[in-house]
């Protein structure tokens, strides 16, 4: 749940809080779309989900430099995968 571009929708830390918390208690990993990360200018709202406490331990956060940098039909992704991110067979 990143920032949205159609709606401009970003969630809060207490949100993604509830969110980690849920992961961790099913045993389930987050891909968290942070693609628009960038583009969040309210104060008080997080940039990454790792800004979450034990986020490292459920959470793989994927990203865009595309968006940042205006590459219209381009795409330049990362992909982040914290070494502390536990996952069962």
């Amino acid at each position: 749940m990143g920032p949205n571009s159609l709606t401009v929708a970003v969630a809060t830390h207490s949100q993604l809080e509830e969110f980690v918390l849920c992961a961790k208690h099913y045993r389930t990993v987050i891909i968290y779309d942070a693609a628009y990360a960038n583009f969040i200018r309210k104060s008080g709202l997080p940039y990454t989900i790792y800004e979450i406490n034990d986020a490292k331990v459920c959470v793989i956060e994927i990203n865009s430099f595309s968006k940042i940098a205006g590459f219209t039909h381009e795409h330049l992704d990362c992909t982040i995968v914290p070494k502390t991110l536990i996952f069962e067979d």
